[in-house]
């Protein structure tokens, strides 16, 4: 009895230890993570003929990354816009929070695999900002990156604009996902995807990129399949060269004749290269772009002139932008961007200027 009872208390005394032990590690784990974040001020003012809002703001971001514990990572983020001054209903806040928690993710972190369950930022080709979802990442087979998701929430936190609260934009059924990206072959990536809106729509799509030291190309097509009305696509082809300091780049993008890119813009896009870009994805639209990038030490400026054509009318853009970097941590951003629309009292230029101090 003695004996059993000595290795009662020896089993509950390794047991308190490892725990004791344990929770050492993941407290040392938390406190060895690392913070980063941004202050921004921003204004931004469009003259237009109607009408001529403005506004400037203020914008706090702080994101939080533990270290890994046995796999494990805790990841936290959220960020603060607030309006200094604003005209003509230029910072439409209405029923938007002025703090959002955008990040609060807890991931397992595997050679071969990663899942990732919370809130969370998405950079796929149809979905951007943040995400309430769970997502795999399979690195199993070689050279390929296999993206499995199932969304529900989606929320934008940017710094030139009021904030998004997270919101369902499918009722309960969200959005899956499937991605597959393969660089087996030299300067190549080939992507393969496809998306499900339960009893609203679902797209797929293919896109090639080829860059090399000089030269690039990408050649990219998406097509809908519509629950409440006709299938919608987009084709997008582009190419791009870089002689030392210069970058030039040249692309045309067209959708279906009758609902342009259909629903495949509702959780966010990456081929609308314009910063306005009202009519890219609508019914019918042809778009024509061609860029210029330059660097100058901490300078950089970019030029890109943009006209869509969609069904019988036509829009013009062109945007400018310039930047300095006075170091690591703080720079200066300025944009121009000058829209043409079809009607005369449509035509609109934004200017916007905004500071930014990271660490």
């Amino acid at each position: 009895m003695l004996r059993k009872q000595l290795s009662l208390i020896a089993a509950t005394t390794l047991v308190a230890g490892a725990l004791h032990a344990d929770a050492f590690d993941i407290e040392n784990a938390l406190k060895s993570g690392s913070f980063s974040g941004d202050f921004v001020l921003y204004g931004e003012h469009i003259d237009q003929k109607n009408n001529d809002p403005r506004f400037s703001m203020g914008s706090v971001g702080l994101e939080y990354q533990s270290k890994n514990y046995k796999g494990f990572e805790l990841g936290l983020g959220f960020r603060a816009n607030g309006k200094i001054s604003e005209k003509n209903d230029g910072y439409d806040d209405d029923g938007q929070p002025s703090a959002l928690l955008h990040t609060a993710s807890l991931s397992y972190i595997h050679d071969l695999f990663s899942l990732h369950v919370g809130r969370q930022s998405l950079d796929l080709e149809w979905a951007g900002d943040y995400h309430e979802a769970l997502v795999g990442v399979f690195r199993g087979v070689p050279n390929t990156t296999i993206t499995l998701a199932h969304t529900i929430r989606l929320a934008v936190a940017d710094v030139d604009a009021p904030l998004e609260k997270f919101t369902k934009f499918n009722g309960d059924d969200g959005a899956q996902i499937l991605d597959i990206a393969y660089e087996g072959i030299k300067n190549t990536v080939l992507n393969a995807y496809y998306y499900n809106a339960n009893d609203l729509a679902s797209w797929y799509g293919a896109k090639a990129v080829w860059d090399s030291e000089l030269f690039g190309l990408t050649a990219h097509g998406a097509f809908s399949n519509e629950d409440t009305m006709k299938d919608g696509s987009i084709l997008h082809a582009e190419a791009r060269g870089a002689f030392n300091a210069l970058g030039l780049s040249a692309g045309y993008i067209t959708t279906d004749k009758d609902v342009g890119a259909g629903s495949m813009s509702m959780l966010g896009d990456n081929i609308n290269p314009l910063e306005e870009g009202n009519q890219v994805y609508e019914a019918d639209a042809k778009t024509l772009y061609i860029g210029a990038t330059y660097e100058m030490g901490a300078l950089s400026l970019g030029a890109l002139y943009g006209h869509t054509k969609y069904g019988s009318d036509k829009e013009k853009e062109f945007n400018f932008t310039a930047e300095y970097a006075f170091s690591d941590a703080f720079s200066l951003g300025a944009l121009i961007a000058d829209i043409n629309a079809q009607e005369s009292n449509d035509d609109y230029t934004k200017f916007s200027l905004n500071a930014t101090y990271a660490f």
